[in-house]
């Protein structure tokens, strides 16, 4: 059974999905800036320093775009560290910068 989590106002700064997570379902994100993108990053460790540690994984949000980014309520994603996941939206792909606008998230995980 998946849980979901709902960040309407996702930032820069580090937040935690959950602290056992095992897999994600699901992700569906909304950036509301209508000319800059945003970057969804992914961490395996509450230790992790946005803009410094390389992410585990790193999703484009398109300016003024919806959508899932992946899945179809399948296991999309599996973390074996054990730390659990962790999440930030960054105005660059390097993790710089806090985002130009709202970008909402909804997670699903397992």
């Amino acid at each position: 059974m998946s849980e979901v989590l709902y960040s309407p106002s996702a930032t820069q700064t580090l937040a935690r999905v959950d602290g056992a997570t095992s897999s994600i379902n699901f992700i569906a994100a909304w950036n509301a800036h209508a000319t800059s993108a945003a970057f969804l990053q992914l961490f395996g460790s509450a230790a992790a320093i946005v803009g410094t540690t390389v992410p585990m994984a790193m999703f484009p949000l398109p300016a003024g775009a919806s959508g899932y980014l992946f899945g179809d309520n399948s296991p999309a994603y599996i973390n074996e560290g054990g730390s659990g996941l962790w999440y930030a939206v960054t105005a660059t792909p390097t993790g710089a910068g806090a985002p130009p606008a709202v970008v909402s998230l909804n997670i699903g995980y397992s």
